[in-house]
């Protein structure tokens, strides 16, 4: 169970690296996919919530600790993400192209919208974006292309990083 977090926060912490570091000054289009929650979402499918809500939160405090965003915001966001991700683990097959690209689309909506609450929630007035914006949508449309190349590669990761056991 360890090593399975571990390999998924080592992931996620690249990813945040490269989104914050890379993918913010490369684009010009003042949009970039959320290669984080595409890890998350991936492993808390093929590991289970508790893989999920764990790697989520690390990641989430990582993730508050550098950004502009009120300290514990992205740790709930990652958490609950992971959280329901995981709950349907049993959900995930073999199938290379739609599998992936539904589930981060299903994702990236609840990502955005469970964001956007919490933010209202507590009274902040920097939104993200609503359906009705553009950038929403942009952000949305980016991760899902993106989902079967990075599904792919990860189930590349995790068969030879983390084979299941056999039992007798």
């Amino acid at each position: 169970m360890f090593k399975k977090i571990l390999v998924t926060i080592l992931l996620m912490g690249l990813f945040v690296f490269f989104q914050v570091s890379v993918l913010s000054n490369v684009f010009e289009l003042k949009t970039i996919p959320n290669l984080v929650l595409i890890t998350l979402v991936y492993f808390s499918f093929s590991k289970g919530s508790w893989v999920g809500q764990i790697s989520g939160f690390i990641i989430g405090i990582l993730l508050d600790v550098i950004s502009l965003a009120p300290l514990g915001y992205y740790a709930i966001l990652l958490t609950l993400t992971g959280y329901i991700a995981g709950i349907f683990s049993k959900l995930m097959n073999s199938d290379k192209l739609l599998f992936p690209m539904i589930t981060i689309f299903i994702s990236s909506n609840l990502f955005l919208l469970l964001g956007n609450v919490i933010l209202i929630v507590f009274r902040f007035d920097n939104v993200l974006s609503w359906p009705n914006n553009l950038y929403y949508w942009k952000v949305i449309g980016l991760n899902t292309i993106l989902a079967p190349i990075l599904f792919v590669i990860f189930s590349f990761i995790d068969k030879k990083v983390l084979p299941e056991r056999q039992s007798l």
